[in-house]
């Protein structure tokens, strides 16, 4: 005879196990898996009232009408942590808030007429100048195992289970999270944002590890350097030695704690 199966979604005897076991069995089932949360930010952006900005003494000037789409995740906490008030004590020391400062769209159509039918937003169709803005603060969950992800893309694909935040941020706009662990980031994006182009758009306060990839490159000719496709060769070794200590001075903007260079993101999520 089949037996009903319902059963196997509930356990009513789980209060009757020794409080040992019970703790076990919520530390298995609610510490979080690592997880990847990218935040994406868009081509730049110049005022129309700029046209020259990149010509000369034109582009310092220029500065302050620089910016940028920025498109956050919004996360929340995982319901299994909410059960019972012996799962919140178990599982709470998975996770804290972290703090997101920064402006968002007021005009969601914006947005709306930049996506595309299968979740794609083009910002590279954006041609008007910055729309108007509400500054925001957001509690955002982090679990211990988190890893925030900054790239420059100008066509984000939008998370099918995650809504976004969407931002216009520059020097006098910035997005600004405090609390967030573990960050990594292109080591020459960092570079270029926060030495060369000295920006405070986006800040990152607080963090433990920033890890900044360093990629390889096969027959690099540019600048004069001339690199043989023998073999390839790390970003680090091809950098010079003041651009080098350009990039460590940059982090000390954030307050990192500590600095790590890997070669991928997914080396960077392994180490976390």
């Amino acid at each position: 005879m089949l037996q009903n199966t319902s059963c196997c979604c509930s356990f009513p005897q789980f209060s009757l196990l020794p409080a040992e076991l019970r703790r076990q069995i919520w530390e298995l089932a609610l510490l979080p898996a690592p997880t990847i949360s990218t935040i994406a930010l868009s081509y730049t952006r110049w005022d129309p009232l700029d046209p020259q900005a990149y010509d000369g003494p034109s582009f310092e000037i220029a500065q302050g009408s620089l910016w940028y789409f920025a498109f956050v995740p919004c996360r929340t906490l995982p319901a299994i942590l909410f059960t019972s008030q012996e799962a919140f004590s178990v599982g709470q020391r998975y996770y804290h808030f972290a703090r997101q400062i920064g402006h968002e769209i007021v005009d969601k159509a914006i947005i709306s007429d930049l996506t595309t039918s299968d979740g794609k937003i083009f910002v590279e169709d954006y041609s008007s100048s910055m729309p108007v803005i509400e500054r925001k603060e957001r509690a955002l969950p982090c679990s211990i195992n988190d890893l925030v992800h900054v790239t420059i893309d100008p066509k984000v694909s939008s998370p099918e289970h995650l809504p976004l935040s969407h931002h216009a941020i520059s020097d006098l706009h910035p997005l600004t999270f405090e609390g967030v662990k573990y960050l990594v980031m292109d080591a020459m994006e960092f570079y270029n944002r926060m030495y060369v182009m000295n920006a405070n758009s986006l800040v990152f306060k607080g963090l433990e590890v920033l890890y900044l990839v360093m990629g390889r490159y096969d027959e690099i000719r540019d600048g004069g350097w001339e690199i043989p496709g023998e073999g390839a060769v790390d970003m680090w070794d091809f950098l010079k030695p003041w651009e080098r200590l350009d990039l460590e001075v940059g982090t000390k903007k954030w307050g990192v704690r500590e600095v790590v260079f890997v070669g991928s993101v997914g080396e960077a999520m392994e180490r976390v």
